[in-house]
């Protein structure tokens, strides 16, 4: 009797033994490489379109983040008036060792 599974085959004796066990290695190898071209790719297209669309649209990049600034800080300033300043600080200790008055 002779029971099959998709990757091993028992037979009554207790002996295990691939079937088809490369063809799997093969495929899981080749999805890696797959893989790795894949996510070489799109850093790559990134660097080479990036600069040649912000020589083209320099001016409208250039305004569209001096407006993202702008916002930014604004949103900055109510953070720190409502939140940031309201967290209570301790003491400082001074650090200055030997620079005192004499004793």
């Amino acid at each position: 009797m002779i029971i099959a599974s998709p990757n091993v085959c028992l037979m009554e004796e207790g002996f295990l033994f691939p079937q088809m066990a490369h063809h799997k290695v093969f495929i899981y190898r080749l999805y890696l490489v797959l893989i790795i071209v894949l996510l070489m790719k799109q850093p790559l297209c990134c660097y080479t379109r990036v600069p040649v669309l912000y020589e083209k649209y320099e001016d409208q990049v250039d305004s569209f983040s001096e407006k993202a600034m702008i916002k930014i800080k604004k949103q900055y300033a109510v953070l720190d008036a409502k939140v940031l300043s309201k967290i209570p600080r301790g003491p400082l200790k001074d650090k200055k060792k030997g620079l005192g008055k004499p004793r």
